[in-house]
Formats: structure tokens, C-alpha cells, sequence
């Protein structure tokens, strides 16, 4: 019998037959994996601590009809490994299928037991219902047999009762069609005769809770709940009500109706006008002449216009104060506006609204209601020293104080100032393409950090831009050439002083392709000027730039990277040329490469398997996880809140995408800590992935090595050097050297992540793991590290053959 996770599941429940059962002992006796996955699915169904897979989950193996049809063997047989997987993988979903086979065994392999007590307990009920007469009990049937009859025969009765009961005219149960119960007063005279009717127990019968009236109510508590969080929050509240007043910084108002006539400094004091009402706040933005307070002028030397000072205008005239009163100069504070141009007043009351021979004649509107406005004698602000109009103001306007300025007809208010002299806003750039690819995963960098490049963004700017890992974006630039950047990638747009666009390839891989013919793309790969020629539409080229970093090599020391940037032709004929150098032609399958300062160039049988689509109903595990991730981004949220999010996603392929995209962004402390990434073992089929994509960032060197070493050590500072050191790699001098025995060592660290490290490692320069597994504990894990002790003592943890610069295309 063939060992899969549903025949074990009917072994441990004990449903297999004799032959079957021995087999898959015998078998279980062989697999140690087998026996640890039996016990780990016992404890699984006895742990508290494990939930329920989500009620509204999407996923199709989440619905309970899949389970059921698996545990019933009747689940078609394309869709059971994956079933299997996940139940490998989660021991939520590994113990609810478990837990539910149990049941289900224990349902239906077993008779219901009914207790004797409740057996005899029906016999009697039904023999007292015979008893009662046909007046207090009637049966109503085709034949015309009785309730008693009927009961008794379809329960199993002793052999002479059961003759007895057969002589008769008695029927099956099923075939009476309606029963009348027996009255209550037949019942009460029965046991009036006989104390009570045979078989009836006379003390009151047990009724569950559930079945009582006066089922207590649910809302109750809640409303208790919620009434006691009240009346804490109102204590609180008026406990820290004084620190909250002391702690604002809002101000105040006083107005002359206030009982306490409090008066704040930095505001003037109330006027009154003629009839006793307050003229309104004048609400002035412009700059105000100095007080007579300011200017030492004597306040009582004021002259006030009359109040027939605007008869012959258009606008009637503004209230002006019968006894004006001189105002004080406040204190000097930070806040005070800085005075524009002496010019600027005039021109920002529009002609219409006041005209001239008023405005001439009411100075006082020219005032402002904002005290602050006013300087003091010593204050440094510059206010301006002449009027816009000298000759027309007259010299009263000097020692009008602020708070007797007239109020201002809705009309008067000046509207916003324009300066003709200021610089007409700049248009915004011509943007250097737009994104054709909807599924994708794009992100470009702003002020708040990163957002999401979609269809509906509109053109894309010259700012950096990050290709997410296994998406595909596809952008068609201004000149009609296609850009295609597939996996991560990081580029962005630069502008030339001639109007051509540069395209900075940082990292990454790219596909370029013209619609027109005699397309020409200036290009900067990593510091290196080049240019591309595309002469026909079939011309296609493919662009990768990376870095190389030899095993061993501090990734800190400029000296150990080298940049290596390969073009490959992959459709008709392209002219390539590096800085100032003549062009090129290259024809396909050539590839251009150059490794630091050395070019080369080959010929080269296969194209990149990258440099192809993949179709696009095709399922893979990429694009699985990419449509679950997708899923995953919520547009209120920041880019890196959301991937963050993802990397607890239940799903391992999708936090695996999650974690790697954040990793391009430049956040690598999800892989580290206790909750990282190399600590959770649910990343336990990805963490090789894991490890190349960190390694291939530590490769660039510069500030990416430093900001992964400064996560590790935010992280998990105890272990940082060791971490740190495995992710460099190990050269053949360093194996020879000793640092083999110290990977073997590293094997059997207590921490998960350094177990991780050095068996990625191990497996670069072996190319095997030899079945060892970091995340097993005990014994198992010390019986599978002996296989690597035996290699280390022949002397066999050697690189078979050290990657070289252009093996870092193949990565």
C-alpha cells in the first residue's frame, strides 16, 4: 500500500483492513520522516493553541467539499498532491483534517449506543399510552392498529413479549400516519386511581438548560460592558482635564462681554462706535503703517474723519469711533509677518470696489485688525517708510490706532495680490513614458517613501523606479521604443541637455524593442555610457547588469565588486556602442559582456530563459503566488505596510514573494530576528531563493552591504557577525584554511537561521544537501549532520567548480 497522508490518517484511526494495516506499519517502521509525521498529526489534534482555517478564506482547498472529497478517496487525482502539500506545510490545516477523519470514524464505524435506562424508560411510556384506553389516545392508520402496537414491535423486546406482540394486528411504525397525544386528564385520573400510570416516574423530568425558558439575554453583558468603559473613560477624562488645559497651546478669546473682563495682551482693546455697537474685525492681510505709539506722535493730536466723510462716494460711509483711543504697542513675538513691498496695498483693492476720490478720503480703511502687525519702537521687523500714494494720505493716518478701524463693506475686501513680477508656474515635464502592463508590481519612489505604479498613474518621472521579483512591466517611452523590465530591476529616467532621455539601468534585466525603425536609446549601465541602435522594428535586445562578488570576498571593500553588464541580441541586428566608442553590429545569439573593464564577446547557443514570456494562462507557483500577492496590496495603505503584511500571509509562496519584494525595496530586517524569514519554517521550501536574492544584494557591495549588516545587527545583534559571515560565502583557500569545520559546526547551532546559512552554503559548493533538514530537532537532526561529519573527515567539502563573473548571469 502506497504511504500518503490520507492512508495514514485511516492507519492511526485504526480503518484499514489486517493486510493494509501491517503494510503501512512496516513501512512507517522504515520512514523515520513517516513515524515523526504520525506523531507530529497526534499531538496536532491535541493542541489548544491551534485555530481554524478562516471562514471566508478564497483559497479552493480551504472549502469543505475538497476536504470532504479527499477524506472520502473521492477527490480527483490531479488535485490531490497539492491538498497534500498544504497539509504538509500548516499544522492548522493538517489538524482540522485529521480531527475531522477521527470524527467521522468514530460516526460512522460505530452503532449509536442508546443506555439501557432510556430503553426501558420508552418501553414503559408506550405500554402506559396502551393502558390510558382509546379515548385518551387514539391511532389513526389505515388499519386502524394502535400507537402501543406499532412502538412495541419496532423495538427489540424480550422473546415472550415479543410473540405476544406479534399474535396481534400490530404494525411497523412507519406506517402510522398521525399520533394524538394523550390528554393531561387522562393522565391525572390514572393517577388518581393508581398513584400514577405504570412506567411514568412521578418526580418532575430533567429539562436541559437550553430547553428552559428564560434564556438569559447576550445583549446584557455588553450593555453592563460598555457602561462600565464609560464611566472609566469620564473619570479619566476629568482626572487629567487640568494637564490637558495647561499642555494647549490654542488661544484664548476674550471679548468685552466676558464677566472677568480679562484683556490679553497681544490684542486691542474694545471700541465702540457711535451707537454703541463694535465695529467688526477688519480682516487686512497687507502691511499697516506705524502706530502712533510706534512713531512717539502724541495719540491725542489724532484727527478723526468726519462722519459725513464719504457722502459724495459711490459706497456709503463706514462707522467711524467717536473717541478713539491710543493703542499700545504689543510685544515683539516670532510670529510676526514679514512687511511686503509699500506698493502691494493699493494694488490689491480692486478699482472697482473703491474708488478713488474715496479712497483718498476714508485713510482709516487701510488699517489692519491683526495687533501683531504693528511693531513696537525697537522691533527689528522692517515695516515700509513711505505710502504707496505720499502725496494723497493724509498725515492722520499715522495715529489711528488699530482697533478703531472702520469695518470694511463686503465689497472693500481686498482680493488675493498677484505680483506681475513673479514667475509664472512651471509646467509640469514631459514624462518619459507611461506603464503598459497591468498586473505588475511597480514602484516608484516619492516624498512619502514609495507608491505603486499602475496604468492610471500617468506618465512616469525621473525618479527611481523598482521592479518588483518575477512581475513584468512593460513601458513604452516617449520615442516608441519598449522597455521591459523583468524581475527585480531598478532604473529610472535622466534628461539630456539636448532633450533625449537617458535611461539609468542600475540592476536588473531588460528587453528593449522599437516599434520604428532607426531607434536610438541612450543608456547608462552603472556608471558607463552606451548607446543602442535598434535599425529595423525586429530588432530585439536583452540587457542584464549585475555584480560579481568571489566567495569569501568582503562585500565592503570596493576592490571585491566587480560590475558586470551583458547585451544579448535576441532578435535581427542592433549597433551597440560603450562611451565614446564606435558602433558595434551585433546579430543574434551574440552576446556582448564586460566584466569590470574587459569586454568580450561570444557566440551563445541558447537565448535566456528570462528573455521569454511565460503564456498567459500558464499556472506556476510564480504566478500563483504574484495573483496572491496582488490580492494582498490595499491602495490606503503605504507599499512597504502592505508587503510587510504579506510576509505573515498563510499562504508560503506568497510571504516568500513579499519578503523578497521587500528585500528590492531595500528592507531586508524581515529576514532576521526571531520572526524572520531564515527563523520560520514554513519558509522551509523558499529559503534557498532567500538566500540567493540576499546574497545577490550583499554582491552590489557599497551601502547595500552596509544596510543589510546594520539590520542584522537591529535584529539579532547576539548573532550578527556569524550571520553576517555566512552570507559572504566561503573561497577554496578559506575551506582549506579550517572554515569547513566551522560550517559544519554551524550546522548545529541552536539557532535556526545559522543552521539555515551554512547549509545554503554547503549546498553552493557541494551541490547537495544530504537530506539534512535545519528545522528538525533531537536526534534527527544529529543523525543527518553525521553525513556531513563523514564528508568533512575525507576531506571532500571542496568546490567542485568557483562561480565565475558571468555565473552571476545565470542566478
Amino acid at each position: 500500500m502506497r504511504l500518503t497522508v490520507r492512508t495514514l490518517l485511516a492507519y492511526l484511526d485504526h480503518v484499514l483492513p489486517e493486510e493494509a494495516n501491517e503494510a503501512l506499519s512496516a513501512k512507517l517502521r522504515d520512514s523515520p520522516y513517516a513515524t515523526q509525521l504520525a506523531d507530529k498529526i497526534k499531538a496536532s489534534i491535541q493542541r489548544t493553541d491551534l485555530g481554524a482555517p478562516a471562514v471566508g478564506a478564497v483559497h479552493p482547498i480551504e472549502d469543505a467539499n475538497t476536504i470532504a472529497e479527499y477524506l472520502d478517496s473521492v477527490l480527483p487525482g490531479e488535485r490531490i498532491p497539492e491538498v497534500e502539500r498544504v497539509l504538509l506545510e500548516s499544522d492548522v490545516h493538517m489538524s482540522e483534517a485529521a480531527a475531522c477523519h477521527q470524527i467521522l470514524t468514530l460516526v460512522l464505524s460505530r452503532p449509536a449506543l442508546v443506555p439501557h435506562g432510556l430503553r426501558d424508560r420508552i418501553y414503559q411510556l408506550s405500554q402506559a399510552a396502551a393502558a390510558a384506553g382509546a379515548g385518551d389516545a387514539t391511532v389513526i392508520s389505515p388499519a386502524g392498529s394502535s400507537l402501543a402496537a406499532a412502538s412495541v414491535v419496532s423495538l427489540d423486546l424480550p422473546a415472550g413479549e415479543a410473540a405476544a406482540v406479534e399474535s396481534g394486528t400490530a404494525q411497523e411504525i412507519d406506517s402510522a400516519e398521525t399520533v394524538a397525544v394523550p390528554f393531561r386528564s387522562g393522565a391525572a385520573a390514572a393517577s388518581a386511581a393508581n398513584g400514577h400510570p405504570p412506567g411514568l416516574s412521578p418526580r418532575r423530568p430533567d429539562v436541559p438548560e437550553y430547553l428552559r425558558a428564560g434564556r438569559p439575554s447576550r445583549i446584557i453583558p455588553w450593555l453592563m460592558t460598555l457602561g462600565l468603559c464609560a464611566v472609566l473613560l469620564f473619570i479619566i477624562a476629568k482626572a487629567f482635564q487640568p494637564v490637558s488645559r495647561l499642555a494647549s497651546d490654542q488661544t484664548e478669546e476674550y471679548t468685552v462681554g466676558d464677566p472677568l473682563q480679562v484683556a490679553r495682551e497681544d490684542q486691542p482693546a474694545a471700541s465702540f462706535d457711535a451707537d454703541g455697537e463694535e465695529p467688526a474685525a477688519v480682516a487686512v492681510t497687507e502691511p499697516v503703517k506705524p502706530s502712533a505709539a510706534a512713531t512717539g506722535a502724541d495719540p491725542s493730536g489724532a484727527e478723526v474723519p468726519p462722519a459725513n466723510a464719504a457722502a459724495d462716494s459711490s459706497e456709503p460711509a463706514a462707522p467711524v469711533a467717536s473717541e478713539p483711543k491710543p493703542a499700545t504697542a504689543p510685544e515683539p513675538t516670532d510670529l510676526m509677518p514679514t512687511t511686503a513691498e509699500p506698493s502691494e496695498p493699493a494694488a490689491a483693492v480692486p478699482a472697482a470696489a473703491s474708488p478713488a476720490p474715496a479712497a483718498a478720503e476714508t485713510p482709516a480703511a487701510t488699517t489692519t485688525a491683526n495687533p501683531t502687525a504693528a511693531p513696537t519702537a525697537g522691533s527689528d521687523v522692517a515695516m515700509p517708510a513711505e505710502p504707496a500714494n505720499p502725496a494723497e494720505e493724509p498725515a492722520a493716518v499715522a495715529t489711528t490706532a488699530p482697533a478703531a478701524a472702520p469695518a470694511l463693506e463686503p465689497a472693500m475686501e481686498p482680493a488675493a495680490t498677484i505680483d506681475p513680477a513673479a514667475p509664472p508656474a512651471s509646467e509640469a515635464a514631459e514624462p518619459f513614458g507611461v506603464l503598459e502592463s497591468e498586473n505588475t508590481l511597480l514602484i516608484q519612489r516619492s516624498d512619502a517613501g514609495w507608491d505603486r505604479v499602475t496604468k492610471e498613474s500617468g506618465g512616469l518621472s525621473g525618479r527611481a523606479l523598482v521592479n518588483l521579483p518575477t512581475f513584468r512591466s512593460r513601458i513604452l517611452l516617449s520615442d516608441g521604443v519598449a522597455l521591459t523590465s523583468v524581475g527585480a530591476a531598478e532604473f529610472s529616467f535622466d534628461a539630456k541637455s539636448d532633450s533625449d532621455a537617458v535611461i539609468d539601468l542600475e540592476y536588473g534585466r531588460f528587453l528593449f524593442e522599437s516599434a520604428t525603425p532607426g531607434a536610438t536609446i541612450h543608456l547608462n549601465l552603472a556608471g558607463q555610457e552606451a548607446t543602442l541602435h535598434l535599425p529595423t522594428a525586429e530588432s530585439k535586445a536583452a540587457i542584464q547588469v549585475t555584480a560579481f562578488r568571489a566567495p569569501g570576498a568582503d562585500p565592503e571593500v570596493a576592490e571585491s565588486i566587480q560590475p558586470v553588464v551583458a547585451l544579448q541580441v535576441l532578435e535581427g541586428t542592433v549597433g551597440w556602442a560603450v562611451a565614446d566608442g564606435e558602433s558595434i553590429p551585433l546579430s543574434a545569439p551574440v552576446r556582448w559582456s564586460r566584466v569590470g573593464t574587459a569586454d568580450a564577446t561570444n557566440d551563445v547557443s541558447d537565448l535566456p530563459d528570462w528573455a521569454e514570456a511565460p503564456e498567459a494562462n500558464a499556472v506556476s507557483i510564480d504566478s500563483l503566488s504574484q495573483k496572491g500577492l496582488l490580492e494582498l496590496i490595499d491602495a490606503t495603505k503605504t507599499i512597504e505596510i502592505s508587503l510587510r503584511e504579506a510576509v505573515g500571509f498563510r499562504r508560503a509562496e506568497v510571504a516568500s514573494l513579499a519578503a523578497r519584494s521587500l528585500l528590492a525595496l531595500g528592507v531586508s530586517d524581515v529576514y532576521f530576528g526571531t520572526k524572520g524569514i531564515f527563523e520560520n519554517d514554513a519558509q522551509k521550501s523558499h529559503w534557498q531563493e532567500h538566500f540567493v536574492a540576499v546574497q545577490s544584494r550583499l554582491d552590489r557591495g557599497g551601502r547595500f552591504a552596509t544596510d543589510l549588516r546594520d539590520s542584522i545587527v537591529r535584529m539579532d545583534a547576539a548573532r550578527a557577525p556569524g550571520l553576517y559571515r555566512l552570507l559572504w560565502g566561503f573561497s577554496p583557500e578559506q575551506l582549506a584554511g579550517g572554515d569547513d569545520f566551522a560550517l559544519i559546526e554551524a550546522l548545529n547551532d541552536a539557532a535556526l537561521a545559522k543552521r539555515v546559512l551554512a547549509l545554503e552554503n554547503l549546498r553552493a559548493i557541494t551541490g547537495t544537501t544530504l537530506s539534512f533538514r535545519p528545522q528538525e530537532t533531537g536526534p534527527r537532526r544529529a543523525a543527518a549532520a553525521k553525513k556531513w561529519d563523514t564528508k568533512l573527515a575525507a576531506k571532500d567539502l571542496r568546490w567542485e567548480e568557483p562561480p565565475t563573473p558571468l555565473s552571476v548571469l545565470e542566478r
